[in-house]
């Protein structure tokens, strides 16, 4: 695997986050009607899926079209559907049911994760078709609403921006674009490029308050309804070194800054208090507290390399104070 494709999985892993002794499912593609692409794209992930989760995770896979086999008596606290429950569309049991049986084999205080194309994408819009047959793949926002509710799940919509294969932005409801320039996900060079300049429908799709609907991805994050409200919803609310605090934080935005050497790979994250994140999707896309509270902004590291990096930042910020 090239040293950019490890980044760009680098960068959906710390998303996820780790858990000591977590048990995880991924969902992969259907077993017997897979695309040597699909093959060779989901085989590294999951080699670099158990290099992450290295520190005494159960991981275990299964075919997306036999969920309906799945063991009884197994548990999950982390179960990840990347690129595949659009693929059910295709078969007897849709997304609703697979979410369902899902939805019966997740531990209490569990989280479902979705990573999806959009249906209605300005990638697909733009004419670019993820598998390359000229058939359009993914889900609309809708189709997934719908899916978490009839498995009694709530989920929180993030937005990776251009891709997750190649993040620059991880965007939230509580943190939308306001029409700031975007880059594309059709690169330069492709023909579709000459007549949709996808960046800049981006950028107006952000202005007028849509960007939501046309994203090209969604990375969805869920977990049972019956708990919403006992906690924030949502993978990243663990993170930021806020422990001393006593409160839950969520993670409202992201931004990649690894354009420069491993050493100097940082991201820039913007936490709320109270899983606001979680609360502006059940409440419509308007801030339950009425935008008082514009969160923390902190920067991080990407890696171990980076730590000398922003601890010299911080030197310097406190000599400067």
């Amino acid at each position: 695997m090239k040293a950019y494709q490890k980044t760009q999985l680098q960068k959906f892993f710390l998303l996820l986050g780790k858990q000591k002794n977590e048990k995880m499912l991924i969902v992969t593609c259907p077993g017997k009607r897979a695309s040597l692409v699909e093959s060779n794209r989901e085989r590294d992930f999951l080699v670099e899926a158990r290099a992450y989760f290295a520190d005494g995770a159960e991981i275990e896979t299964w075919p997306v079209d036999e969920l309906a086999y799945l063991w009884d008596d197994k548990i999950y606290d982390l179960i990840l559907l990347r690129y595949v429950l659009f693929h059910q569309v295709k078969f007897p049991m849709d997304e609703k049911k697979s979410l369902k049986i899902l939805a019966r084999h997740l531990s209490p205080w569990g989280r479902i994760v979705v990573l999806e194309n959009n249906r209605m994408g300005l990638k697909t819009l733009a004419g670019d078709r993820y598998d390359g047959t000229g058939k359009e793949r993914g889900l609309l926002k809708s189709e997934l609403r719908s899916a978490f509710s009839y498995a009694g799940l709530s989920p929180v919509f993030y937005y990776p921006h251009p891709l997750a294969e190649n993040m620059e932005y991880l965007f939230s409801d509580a943190k939308l674009p306001k029409g700031e320039p975007l880059d594309a996900a059709v690169w330069e060079g492709s023909p579709r490029a000459a007549f949709f300049d996808e960046g800049q429908a981006a950028s107006d799709a952000a202005a007028q308050g849509v960007f939501g609907e046309v994203c090209n991805q969604f990375f969805c994050i869920a977990k049972r309804a019956k708990l919403q409200g006992a906690e924030p919803v949502g993978l990243m609310d663990r993170g930021g070194g806020f422990e001393s605090t006593g409160k839950e934080y969520s993670l409202i935005y992201r931004q990649f800054l690894d354009n420069r050497d491993e050493r100097f790979r940082l991201m820039k994250s913007i936490y709320r208090a109270g899983g606001a994140a979680a609360s502006m999707e059940q409440s419509g896309g308007k801030s339950p507290n009425n935008g008082n509270d514009p969160g923390i902004l902190c920067l991080e590291t990407m890696s171990e390399a980076a730590v000398p990096h922003i601890r010299q930042i911080e030197e310097n910020y406190v000599r400067l104070d």
